[in-house]
Parts: C-alpha cells; structure tokens; sequence
C-alpha cells in the first residue's frame, strides 16, 4: 500500500488544531470551550509545534507526561489491587 505523506511534511499539528478551531469547533455544542482548550493546547505543548509527519507517540506521551503528578492516597500495589479477584 502506498501513502503519500507529503502534505504531513509540510503541516503542523498546531496549523491543524487551529484550523479544527476555526471550521469544525464553531459547529459543535460547547464551542467556546473546545476552542479554548484548543489555544491552550497550542501555547502549552511542544509537540504541537513539529511537523505532522515528524510527530510520534512518543513525542505526545513525554510531553504530556512532564507535568503530570503522582496521585494522593495511592501506593505502588493500586495496580495489582485492581487485578480481577485481588480482594477476595
């Protein structure tokens, strides 16, 4: 199968999410804040800046990742406690 990615080449993901901002948002119910949360996206992530084509999973989970904090009230075994049967 063949893609063509040339205009991935030559797109950021921002120019995109601004664009959805301004074509599709305006349509839905709540517009103003997606519109809104879209802006913030666009000042507080780097990874939206890369072009399309050079933007990887990896770029949205460490990003995002950064300045996420551990939760209050868990500890390390929350995994194996929510395990199917662990609380019999």
């Amino acid at each position: 199968m063949f893609r063509d990615c040339g205009a991935a080449t030559r797109v950021t993901l921002a120019e995109l999410l601004e664009r959805y901002a301004r074509e599709v948002c305006p349509t839905h119910k709540g517009a103003e804040s997606w519109i809104c949360r879209l802006d913030r996206m666009i000042l507080d992530e780097s990874f939206v800046h890369k072009r399309l084509a050079e933007t990887s999973t990896e770029d949205l989970v460490n990003d995002r990742l950064t300045g996420v904090a551990p939760s209050i009230g868990t500890s390390p075994d929350v995994a194996e406690q929510s395990r199917p049967g662990a609380w019999r």
